[in-house]
C-alpha cells in the first residue's frame, strides 16, 4: 500500500496473542524477569495458565524447564513482553 505506514513488531504482534498469553507475560514483566531468566508457576497459576504456557512454548516465547512450573523467557518472549502495552 502506498503511503501506508510500516507496523513495527510491538505495534501489532501482541494482538495475535490470546488474552491469557498476554497475562503470562505480563506476569514475566511483574517480575522484571529477562531472557534467560526462570519464572516458577504454582498451585492455581499454574492451573489457571497451564494452556497458555504450552501455546507460548510452542510459540518459541518460552522455554519449559524441568524445574515444575519453571518457564524461562526467549529472546522473542522477551520482545513480545515489551511490546504489550501496560
Amino acid at each position: 500500500m502506498l503511503g501506508a505506514r510500516p507496523y513495527s513488531w510491538g505495534q501489532w504482534e501482541f494482538t495475535l496473542l490470546s488474552s491469557t498469553e498476554r497475562q503470562v507475560l505480563q506476569t514475566f514483566r511483574l517480575f522484571r524477569v529477562a531472557p534467560g531468566q526462570m519464572l516458577c508457576f504454582e498451585g492455581a497459576n499454574l492451573k489457571r495458565f497451564r494452556s497458555a504456557l504450552q501455546q507460548l512454548t510452542t510459540k518459541n516465547f518460552l522455554i519449559k524447564e524441568q524445574f515444575k512450573g519453571g518457564y524461562s523467557l526467549t529472546a522473542a518472549g522477551f520482545a513480545a513482553m515489551k511490546a504489550i502495552p501496560t
